[in-house]
């Protein structure tokens, strides 16, 4: 993950996660071509069993969108990288708050 992290920093990744009932939105911004699509993970910090995975597909140049299961107001770690696993970005949501903001760890 360190590997990919420090590519998401020589890259200048973040991104701006927006969550609205069932659909998740991804405005990714950097050096980087926006790729074709995006994954994003969604991680209890407790239940693995309350883990999601979720396929972001591209709507516009650096704007992604896919589907998840809405959590009952409980923290993730949210987990984003491109298909290909060269880079990642992280962060964490509250489960209530509509946005969160990913950057690489450090």
């Amino acid at each position: 993950m360190l590997r990919r992290s420090e590519r998401a920093r020589e890259l200048n990744l973040k991104a701006l996660v927006s969550f609205s009932g069932a659909c998740v939105r991804v405005v990714l911004q950097g050096d980087e071509q926006a790729p074709p699509g995006l994954r994003l993970r969604l991680v209890h910090p407790a239940r693995a069993g309350h883990d999601q995975a979720v396929v972001l597909h591209a709507v516009a140049r650096g704007v992604y969108e896919g589907s998840f299961v809405p959590s009952s107001g409980e923290t993730r770690r949210l987990m984003l990288e491109d298909t290909g696993s060269t880079w990642q970005l992280a962060g964490a949501w509250n489960g209530h708050e509509e946005t969160a903001s990913l950057a690489a760890a450090r």
